[in-house]
């Protein structure tokens, strides 16, 4: 099959899952079954939260925002900005001030390296969601990283930059994490591959331990 013709809204405002996933469905003739978005979903505010739970907004409010990411140095952070298209902007905490950086409507997950000079991010604009990256002072074009017929999405550098681990997700298993090797891109592996879906990889500051989240106690 080939898509034809221009694409075209039918509605607008549909409910999307945690992990970006829309919310509908279509009979056979045509008819089409969907769960508005609702209206606290259209908006939010990011804040800063303390360890005592007392919250501090930031300036940024009144958008769509999702992922947020504190850049290594604390002082920006990257978001996917959500509605009917989804791309990544970066926000100045001392300054106030937006910046885009991806321009497909097709992008989430950001995640810093620790240098902060490079952004991976996950995007569809060549089929399924793979992952990129992009130097932030545009000194290098934009590289793909991990290709495949897959969804994979960042979450988590080493301290040291030499390892990203990714979920990447399996019709057969799930969700399962994976590791990408900076000196061997061409040779992803899988890290926790299951029967159940695992998540949310996080490297530990030391860079020893790898905390997730796992669906296997239901």
């Amino acid at each position: 099959g080939a898509i034809m013709g221009t694409p075209s809204v039918v509605v607008d405002r549909v409910e999307q899952t945690r992990n970006g996933t829309p919310q509908y469905a279509v009979s056979p003739s045509g008819t089409l079954l969907y769960v508005p978005g609702s209206r606290e979903s259209e908006h939010s505010t990011l804040v800063w939260v303390r360890l005592d739970g007392t919250e501090t907004p930031t300036n940024a409010s009144g958008r769509p925002y999702a992922q947020p990411r504190l850049s290594p140095d604390g002082r920006r952070v990257a978001m996917a900005l959500r509605g009917n298209a989804s791309d990544i902007w970066e926000y100045d905490l001392a300054r106030g001030t937006s910046k885009r950086l991806t321009f497909d409507s097709l992008s989430s997950f950001p995640v810093w390296t620790p240098d902060g000079r490079r952004l991976t991010f996950s995007s569809g604009k060549d089929g399924a969601s793979n992952i990129y990256w992009k130097a932030l002072d545009g000194s290098e074009p934009e590289t793909r990283l991990v290709p495949g017929d897959r969804a994979n999405l960042p979450l988590s550098w080493s301290p040291d930059g030499k390892k990203l681990a990714f979920v990447s997700v399996d019709p057969q298993s799930a969700q399962d994490i994976w590791l990408l090797d900076r000196d061997d891109k061409d040779k992803p592996k899988p890290f926790i591959q299951t029967p159940f879906g695992e998540g949310a990889p996080a490297f530990s500051s030391d860079g020893r331990w790898l905390a997730y989240v796992s669906n296997e106690s239901g």
